[in-house]
Formats: C-alpha cells, sequence, structure tokens
C-alpha cells in the first residue's frame, strides 16, 4: 500500500505523523494487524487518506491541478489541496473515523447489491431490516444494518451480485426496526 513511497524523503514527515495518529508505526500496522483491525473505521480511514497524500506528495502535480474525492476520499482530496495540512488532515481524518463509530452500533456492517431495480432494494432492505447507505449507478447499492441482518440480506440474493464489506459501521444509514 504504502512500500512505493517508503524511501521518497517527500512522504517521510506525512509517513510520521501517520504514524504518530495510529500510535504505532505505519508499516508495522501494515505488516502485522488482523484484518480486523486494518477495515476498522479508524485504522483503515487513516490508511487510504495517507496512501492519497503521500502519493500526491511524491507525484507532486504541477498547478492547476483538479482533485476529488468522495466519503473519506474528499478528506484525501482537501489535503491535497491544500485547504489542510497533510498533518490536520490525518487529525481530521481520525476524528471524522471516531465520529462515524460513535453514530455506529457495535454490530453494525456494509453490503452491497447489484442488478436489482431500486424498488427491489427498496423492499429488501425493509425486510431484512436494512437500509440503503449509497446509491450508485449501473444498480449497485451499498447497504447498512446490524451485520447478521446484512448476512441474511446478501445470502437471499445468491442469484445477483451482493456480498458484505469487511468495512465496519453504517453511520450514514438510517435505523429501521427489523420485522
Amino acid at each position: 500500500m504504502l512500500d512505493l513511497f517508503a524511501d521518497d524523503p517527500r512522504a517521510a514527515p506525512i509517513l510520521a505523523e501517520a504514524s504518530d495518529v495510529l500510535g504505532q508505526d505505519v508499516f508495522t500496522v501494515l505488516r502485522t494487524d488482523d484484518a480486523a483491525t486494518l477495515f476498522a473505521n479508524r485504522t483503515s480511514q487513516i490508511l487510504c487518506v495517507t496512501r492519497g497524500l503521500v502519493a500526491a506528495a511524491c507525484l507532486a502535480p504541477t498547478m492547476p491541478f483538479v482533485v476529488a474525492g468522495y466519503s473519506v476520499g474528499e478528506m484525501t482530496a482537501w489535503g491535497i489541496a491544500g485547504i489542510w495540512s497533510p498533518e490536520r488532515t490525518l487529525h481530521l481524518t481520525a476524528a471524522r473515523a471516531e465520529a462515524m463509530d460513535a453514530a455506529s452500533g457495535t454490530d453494525d456492517g456494509l453490503g452491497f447489491i447489484r442488478g436489482l431495480p431500486r424498488e427491489c432494494v427498496d423492499a429488501l432492505v425493509a425486510r431484512f431490516g436494512c437500509a440503503i447507505a449509497i446509491v450508485n449507478p449501473d444498480l449497485l447499492f451499498v447497504i447498512g444494518g446490524e451485520r447478521t441482518h446484512v448476512a441474511q440480506y446478501t445470502r437471499t440474493r445468491a442469484g445477483h451480485r451482493a456480498r458484505r464489506y469487511g468495512a465496519c459501521g453504517r453511520s450514514g444509514t438510517r435505523r429501521p426496526r427489523h420485522r
């Protein structure tokens, strides 16, 4: 994830700050932490933003340039654009992830379904006590709910592309009751 930039001196201050925010060396985290830890909101968001900041610092785009992001990618984009320093970007990213965790239940999760019309997805998320978190083009929907409900939902959709995400939380979804 970061090996390409490990020896570039332009990456060093960002990698050092990411290590500080993570509480241990970023490369140690990547080598030794288990999948659950790597996919946890705080760790994964810090790692993703670090990767973008480091890549931009090392590739040094020429001005003017356009940068955009979605979800946690917005944090990266604002940092690359110079709205915040890389240090501030990483600290705000950690705060964002912590707020998302606080808004989510301890057993929340995400999944996706591709290939069903919106009306079918709406009916299924209601049936399984989930909610649509993100609507993407090409009939791709990200859903959120309790992990067991998301798992039930994705199992029943075996004829369509559906699976659970490794990511935690569902802070972007409402909390419907399971029926």
